[in-house]
Order: C-alpha cells, then sequence, then structure tokens
C-alpha cells in the first residue's frame, strides 16, 4: 500500500502497545552507563527489566545471530552476552582502550571504533583476536565514534572530535567523506540504508542529519523538542531508524518523512548511550536505485525520485519526490518492468504492460523545483516478498513543461530481506 502524504516534522506520542506487529525479538537493549548496566525494554508493555548489570561505560552494542555484542568503553573490553544475560569476555587489551561502538560487515565480521588511540580494530568473532584496520596515520581519523558498514562493503565513520566523516574501502584505503563544518557538532551513531542515505545522530545539534552519498549533500532529516543529545542510530526491521537520548533519556522512532514516534522514556535510570535489538539486523539487502534521464519542467528542472530506508517484508519506507512545481498535482507509475517509451514529450521509463498503476499525487511547496512530497510504502510481512521488483516514476502536471508534463527519473526497487 502506498500512501502519499506531505513531508513534515512532527513528534508524535502513542501507547506502545498500538504499534502492532510486537515479537519477542522486537524488544530492544539499552546501554546505561549511569547504572553501569543494560536494560531490556519490552516494546509490548513499555515494560524496562535489568538484563546485565557490573558494566562500568557499556555503549553502542550490536545483535548479530543471537548475540549482543558489546563495547565497555571504560573497561576496554568487548563481550558477547547471549539472550539469557550470560556475558563472555569476547577480545580486550592490545588495541583496545576505549571501544565506542561496533559494526558487522556482510561477512559478519566485527569491527570497533577506538576513541583515545583513533583507531578502527577488526575483532575475530571466534578467538576476539585483534588486528589493525585504520589508524590515525591515515591522517583521517580523529575521535571516531559511529561507524557503520555500506550495502557497497564502504566503512562510514564519524569523528567525534574532528566533526567530520570518513569513508574506508574494504580493503582499508580511506578518505575524507563530509566535512561537517557548519553540519555537524559531535557526530555520533551513523547507518547507512539501501538507498544511498547515510544518517547521522548529531549529538550536540539535537538532531539527526542526513547526508546523500552520491553527491554528498547534507540536509536536517529530523528534531523535536524531546530529541536532545541522540547518540547510537539503528535502522529498523520495521522501517524507519531508531535513536536513544542521552539528555532526555527517550528512545525514538523516525519514519521516512522525519517525523519523531517518541517510544519509551524514563529518566529515573540515567542517560541512554546505546540501543539495539535483535530484531535489527545490520544488514538489509533491500534497495531503491534511480535509474533514467527524466524530463524538464518549469524553470528546466527536473524532478528528481529517490528512495528512503531498506525496502524487506513488514517495513515502512518511503518514496521522495523533489524538485517538481511546487503546488502541482502528478501521478506516480508503478509497473513490475521498467521501459523506455517516447511518452509526453520524454520518456517513460515504466512499461504499462499488467501489472502497473497511476496513484495521485500533490507536490506541496511553491515555484519551479519548490515541490517536495514523501510517499510512504507499506511492504506486507511475507517473505515470499524477496526478491521481488517494483519500477516508479513521477508524472508531474506542469504547464511548463513539454506538453505540460514533467517526468522524473525511474526508481528501481528490489525487496530484500
Amino acid at each position: 500500500m502506498v500512501r502519499a502524504i506531505v513531508c513534515a516534522s512532527a513528534m508524535l506520542t502513542v501507547p506502545l502497545s498500538s504499534l502492532g506487529r510486537a515479537q519477542p525479538d522486537d524488544d530492544y537493549y539499552l546501554s546505561i552507563p549511569y547504572s553501569n548496566a543494560i536494560y531490556r525494554l519490552d516494546l509490548e508493555t513499555g515494560a524496562l527489566a535489568l538484563f546485565v548489570d557490573h558494566l562500568l561505560m557499556p555503549f553502542y552494542g550490536e545483535w548479530l545471530e543471537g548475540h549482543l555484542y558489546l563495547p565497555d568503553r571504560l573497561l576496554g573490553v568487548v563481550l558477547k552476552i547471549d539472550a539469557q544475560g550470560n556475558s563472555t569476555l569476547l577480545s580486550s587489551g592490545g588495541l583496545l582502550t576505549s571501544p565506542v561502538t561496533l559494526a558487522f560487515d556482510s561477512a559478519g565480521d566485527l569491527f570497533a571504533s577506538d576513541y583515545w588511540t583513533h583507531r578502527i580494530v577488526r575483532i575475530d568473532r571466534s578467538s576476539g583476536a585483534q588486528s589493525l584496520f585504520a589508524d590515525a596515520q591515515s591522517g583521517l581519523l580523529n575521535g571516531p565514534g559511529g561507524i557503520a558498514f555500506a550495502p557497497d562493503g564502504f566503512l562510514y565513520v564519524g569523528n567525534y572530535i574532528a566533526n567530520t566523516i570518513v569513508r574506508f574501502d574494504p580493503s582499508g584505503n580511506g578518505e575524507l567523506f563530509f566535512d561537517g563544518a557548519g553540519h555537524l557538532q559531535q557526530p555520533g551513531g551513523l547507518r547507512v540504508d539501501g538507498c544511498g542515505n547515510l544518517f547521522v545522530a548529531n549529538f550536540l545539534d539535537n538532531d539527526i542529519l542526513r547526508v546523500r552519498i552520491s553527491d554528498r549533500v547534507p540536509s536536517r532529516f529530523a528534531e523535536s523538542d524531546l530529541m536532545r543529545s541522540p547518540d547510537d542510530l539503528k535502522l529498523s526491521h520495521h522501517g524507519g531508524l531508531i535513536t536513544v537520548t542521552s539528555e532526555t533519556s527517550a528512545m525514538f522512532r523516525i519514519n521516512a518523512r522525519g517525523e519523531t514516534l517518541i517510544l519509551h522514556r524514563d529518566e529515573s535510570l540515567g542517560g541512554w548511550f546505546g540501543v539495539a535489538s535483535p530484531a535489527d539486523h545490520p544488514h538489509c539487502s533491500g534497495s531503491m536505485t534511480p535509474y533514467g534521464a527524466g524530463t524538464a519542467g518549469s524553470g528546466g528542472v527536473v524532478p528528481e525520485l529517490r528512495g528512503i530506508f531498506s525496502p524487506c517484508p513488514g517495513a515502512e519506507v518511503g518514496i521522495e519526490l523533489d524538485e517538481a512545481l511546487g503546488g502541482a498535482g502528478g501521478f506516480l507509475l508503478w509497473g513490475i518492468s521498467a521501459d523506455q517509451s517516447a511518452a509526453f514529450g520524454g520518456t517513460l521509463l515504466v512499461s504499462l504492460s499488467p501489472p502497473f498503476g497511476f496513484l495521485p499525487v500533490f507536490h506541496p511547496g511553491s515555484g519551479a523545483g519548490g515541490g517536495r512530497l514523501v510517499a510512504l510504502l507499506d511492504i506486507p510481512a511475507d517473505n515470499a516478498l524477496v526478491g521481488a521488483e517494483i519500477y516508479f516514476q513521477d508524472l508531474v502536471l506542469d504547464p511548463g513543461a513539454v506538453k505540460g508534463v514533467a517526468m522524473s527519473n525511474g526508481l528501481h526497487v528490489v525487496i530484500g530481506q
């Protein structure tokens, strides 16, 4: 089901029971350094229960294959914790002094950012053996905090001190990806979706920043009055982002429109510095990829079509229609195969062979290139859809366009798992 909705920022608070689809694996595990513990949040009841204690400074953990892998920043160790809360020491000492964030690549290899020594360390999940992936000698690392892998295998690193984002290829060759001057203030958690978007928890600016990987263009994606000092950041398997705050001790879900929903808030235990769920897989193979060229409308502006979040069964993702004529109507064309047919003075990029359809849309805004909306796409929770493909194109009713129709690029959606 596709819902065409104006892109706007809002904050909503609803009972957890109204979210639906809650399962035991949907529980979230909160790192709370002031309580020296990990707490489990039951999404159905809203109950917080102690999961693991006797820690010093638990930080950004990551679930994989039934275990929570967790750095303790003050102890300089990485722990492996099973679903019952039984903890074992995976790795300590050596290259680790102050591990902040863990990340798994698509092969399941574990990486840790070490804040004080300005290193990225690879850790063998079986033996705990450490090896150096990158260090300060690269000239790129200065207080590395949040790290995240992209689907193409590149590792993105947020420098908490330098306010920059750097990236490394699988061989450890790095580059400055984004100079955060004027945009970043102590970047925390990072996430990369299957549509070419990098999301950053902007700790001091109290917002979530989005950087488009293709052109490195930044934009403020989400903010709210209570989302103060967001740190860890995860992509939810239900779609959207999950973040927690250290100042307001709250957990938020953020949808593709940038709207924030408070899932839970409790300041009695101290600030929240990490969030992880066994249901939130580090890598979803779903993707939304632009293809083809659109045709210009008023002012010579070509409408743009992009995706937000990774399409997987049971997820809600966004289709972003941007740079259309503000206030214009139009149609979001969809089909199950691509095309290259001449139509409306341009190129029709979606095949009209059945099944196909047109969804009426409206592009809020004003002026040439000033129209933008986000259509929310709910993907049914059916694993039989994995591998399914669908194609979209935005047709904007624009009197300044050839034959009155401006046409966007196409968007190729592949549902992953």
